[in-house]
């Protein structure tokens, strides 16, 4: 009898539990690289820098059971600055699983939930009215790790513009080269 009060204690006791698929542990990494872009009539040299959130900077939420639970919302805020960040995106009840979350892309259009050190993280299941069916508390730490390089690189590209404005050839490069993990 005593076994299955236990039981009964730790099932209720996990249905507000919650963290991202990768994890409660995050590494920063700033990551730099030259690149020499040979375009049609001119050729120039950028370097390319770019902080990075590892293993991945998109992760999704694995939490409690609710099959009315539509949407989760997350506010977090950390140790290395006083703001409040937030994020909402689909979540499917059924499955405890939501949708990706940008945890570490800082980008005109978007903004991460992450910063580095200890962010303390509230999420909130909603219903399809928005009714907040559960909380839940949990911590995810961002460690700074060591700067990488990648290696310097020439490419060659159909257009000047691509000269002008790299942005999009950087990324490509880190991409390429695996994010300077060597």
């Amino acid at each position: 009898m005593t076994k299955w009060f236990l039981l009964f204690g730790l099932l209720l006791g996990q249905s507000s539990w919650g963290q991202f698929s990768k994890g409660s542990v995050f590494g920063f990494v700033s990551l730099e690289g030259a690149l020499t872009i040979q375009c049609p009539t001119k050729s120039t040299v950028t370097v390319c820098r770019e902080s990075f959130l590892e293993p991945w900077p998109y992760d999704y939420f694995i939490g409690p059971l609710n099959p009315n639970a539509t949407a989760i919302e997350f506010r977090a805020s950390s140790e290395s600055d006083s703001g409040l960040r937030r994020a909402e995106v689909s979540y499917n009840g059924s499955t405890g699983k939501s949708k990706e979350v940008n945890l570490g892309v800082s980008s005109l259009f978007q903004k991460p939930l992450l910063r580095i050190g200890l962010n303390n993280v509230e999420a909130t299941l909603l219903s399809r009215k928005k009714e907040i069916l559960e909380k839940i508390k949990f911590t995810v730490r961002v460690n700074r790790e060591k700067n990488r390089s990648c290696e310097d690189v020439q490419v060659i590209v159909g257009t000047d513009a691509d000269c002008e404005y790299s942005y999009s050839i950087c990324q490509q490069y880190f991409t390429e080269m695996n994010y300077c993990r060597k």
